[in-house]
């Protein structure tokens, strides 16, 4: 929800042994706010985390980015464009579709109808 409404204040709780996550979520823009101890089963402490409301959401193609170890600035860079694609070759007068498809060739001689077409099958 915090990428389709960034007006929103995420909040979130995560192991305080887990520092990769940590890591991760301060890249992403969440601070600490406090800790809970004890909060889990196995008695390891909770660091409860927010991120306020109208700051930028971070896209997957950034947060990728942030975990790839760029920093803030490089991650929140553009993509380059996209080289240039040649045109596709069009289609062949004989390859368009027909309104009605027409017998090439009897059910004998392997003919079978393909959507609006009549293929023969390859011997």
């Amino acid at each position: 929800m915090l990428g389709l409404q960034p007006t929103n204040a995420a909040a979130l709780e995560v192991r305080a042994t887990n520092v990769a996550a940590l890591a991760m979520y301060e890249k992403c823009g969440f601070e600490t706010r406090g800790s809970r101890r004890g909060y889990y089963a196995d008695g390891v402490d909770a660091v409860c985390m927010t991120r306020a409301p109208g700051e930028r959401p971070v896209s997957t193609r950034e947060l990728t980015r942030l975990l790839a170890g760029l920093d803030v600035d490089a991650a929140r860079r553009p993509a380059p464009p996209l080289p240039e694609r040649p045109e596709r070759v069009r289609r062949a007068v004989v390859d368009a579709p027909r309104d009605v498809a027409f017998e090439r060739a009897s059910p004998d001689d392997r003919a079978f109808r393909m959507r609006d077409r009549v293929r023969r099958a390859r011997r």
